[in-house]
Order: C-alpha cells, then structure tokens, then sequence
C-alpha cells in the first residue's frame, strides 16, 4: 500500500478529507480513524489554546536542551 502525501490550506480541506475518508479506506498501520482524528485534534487544538500543562523547570531546562541538540544535528 502506497501511503499518500497530504497537504491541506485550512481547516476545511481537513473536515472534507476526513469525510471522505469516512466512506472507506485502507487502514495503513496500527491505528484506526477515529485514533488518528483525535491524536490530530489535540496537536492542533493544543498549538492554538494551549496545553494546559508546563513541565517543571528543571525538565524543561534539561530535556530542553538535550531536545535542542538532537534537533539541531538533524
């Protein structure tokens, strides 16, 4: 199975592919649909309300930084 490139221009390419999907496909990999759509949400949701969590500081410091680097180096 050939796994499709997607690129949507707003929130209304995603609602129609998402109904189209609906009416059938081939699932490719270990979760289904309604998985996907609701990992997608709360990405989408969180970068635009917030999480509503902040790790502490000193996790943030320091996997910040290591996560920085590994970033960086590709």
């Amino acid at each position: 199975m050939k796994l499709r490139s997607l690129q949507y221009t707003g929130y209304e390419d995603v609602i129609n592919d998402i109904q189209t999907l609906r009416k059938g496909y081939e699932q490719g990999g270990q979760w289904n649909l309604e998985q996907i759509c609701k990992h997608i949400n709360f990405y989408l949701k969180g970068s635009l309300e917030g999480f509503g969590f902040t790790l502490p500081w000193i996790l943030r410091i320091t996997l910040g930084k290591s996560i920085l680097k590994k970033r960086l180096a590709g």
